[in-house]
């Protein structure tokens, strides 16, 4: 009886389910981050497109492809032809910059871990774990004659599983959703210390936000041949019920580190929001070879309530604004004789005019991507894996300010639901 229900249609899901339950542990002990600006509002953004998207700088809301997943997008499911396994990791360097000196910093990480299965080319189901935010930073701040030394630190994350499906059942045109929980635990904290003195006096607060998402999205064929092709595509993230739950303590600490008292300024539970995105692009693909992408998005930030132990208050909060595009060429996808002619080289270019502002200096990022996608094995396989890098720069208008570098590595693998079939010969 057991065989035979393993062996059922129900099987593909079985399987995504203990591929979700194995790697959503170690994503959720390996996201980390190490920008300055991570303290704000909830972190640094994540990129959970995977490699396969970041090759190209994200440009992937108007993008599908039969055999690779595509998280901006719930509506691309619609085209997939295989069962997906998705799993991806990365490495990052951050470099940067300010009046008092120059660091650096590399941290490596899980990214997304996700599957999709297909049905009947009219429906699909996707389900996952993809990382949102990301907090890590650690800062010192020498004040006074009295040499009185303020570190600021936090660290943690926000992460979203999430279930999607989508359509195709409207010809060229494609539906997707996504329903999500969001969840994750942001600690701050300011450690003072002053000459002479016999402890210091650390003031922590421990976030925990929890909320449920929605993701709508769009895909449309304009033109489809085989010589050439248009899509436009949209998708909008949204969330609903979010809440903050925390607590905000004061210690004083020995000099050997041993507590001398505790004391709670205060608990919370607050209901709030979370930022929003709209997603807006195109893609034209030409013969089978190039595919060229891009794309808009908008967060909103505005509602996000400031002075998350945050004293100074110098800052603001609107929407961020992304533009990019990037170019895709598979020499011949088809041609099993030759490998190198079934791999993707991609590229691409990112602008941010960000959502922060501080002191009324407005902050920007840009930055250059490539990477290549290539098939697990010489013949029949139409598993990949997915490479791409990025190298990028955040800089404010005020100059007094810190300036960001950063070099990332991602790496994805896409395992399709053939290449766990054992093949039978007659």
């Amino acid at each position: 009886m057991i065989f035979k229900y393993f062996n059922s249609e129900f099987y593909p899901f079985l399987r995504g389910l203990v591929w979700l339950l194995v790697w959503q542990g170690v994503l959720q002990a390996q996201v980390r981050e190490t920008s300055l600006y991570s303290s704000y509002a909830l972190g640094t953004p994540a990129f959970s497109g995977g490699a396969n998207l970041q090759s190209f700088a994200g440009a992937a809301v108007a993008y599908d492809h039969p055999e690779e997943i595509n998280l901006m997008n719930p509506a691309s499911y619609a085209t997939l032809s295989h069962i997906v396994y998705d799993l991806g990791v990365g490495l990052n360097n951050r470099e940067f910059s300010t009046r008092g000196g120059f660091g650096t910093e590399t941290v490596g990480y899980m990214n997304n871990v996700s599957f999709a299965i297909p049905y009947k080319k009219i429906f699909s189901v996707a389900f996952g774990l993809k990382p949102l935010y990301r907090m890590g930073y650690s800062v010192e701040d020498v004040q006074g004659a009295s040499e009185q030394k303020y570190t600021y630190t936090g660290l943690g994350d926000i992460s979203e599983v999430y279930l999607s499906g989508a359509t195709s059942f409207f010809g060229n045109l494609r539906l997707g959703v996504s329903i999500s929980y969001a969840f994750g635990t942001l600690s701050k904290s300011i450690l003072r210390e002053a000459a002479g003195e016999q402890y210091f006096i650390l003031k922590q607060q421990r976030n925990r936000m929890t909320a449920g998402g929605y993701t709508l999205g769009v895909q449309y064929d304009v033109f489809s041949s085989a010589s050439e092709a248009f899509a436009l595509g949209g998708a909008y993230n949204g969330f609903f019920g979010t809440r903050y739950k925390g607590v905000e303590q004061l210690y004083s600490l020995a000099l050997t580190g041993a507590t001398q008292s505790t004391e709670i300024i205060r608990e919370f539970s607050d209901a709030g929001v979370a930022p929003s995105k709209l997603s807006l692009g195109g893609r034209y693909r030409m013969r089978k070879a190039w595919q060229f992408m891009g794309a808009y998005e908008w967060t909103d930030y505005s509602g996000l309530t400031k002075g998350f132990l945050d004293e100074k208050n110098a800052y603001n909060y609107g929407g961020n604004h992304r533009f990019s595009t990037g170019v895709r060429l598979t020499p011949d996808v088809d041609n099993l004789r030759n490998y190198m002619d079934r791999i993707s080289y991609s590229t691409g270019f990112f602008y941010d005019k960000k959502y922060l502002s501080i002191a009324g200096s407005a902050l920007r990022s840009y930055g250059w991507t490539f990477g290549f996608s290539f098939p697990v094995s010489t013949q029949f396989s139409l598993s990949r894996i997915h490479i791409a890098s990025q190298v990028g720069r955040l800089e404010p208008e005020d100059k007094t300010l810190p300036e960001e570098y950063t070099i990332s590595f991602s790496l994805n693998l896409s395992l399709l639901d053939t290449w766990f079939a054992e093949y039978k010969y007659d």
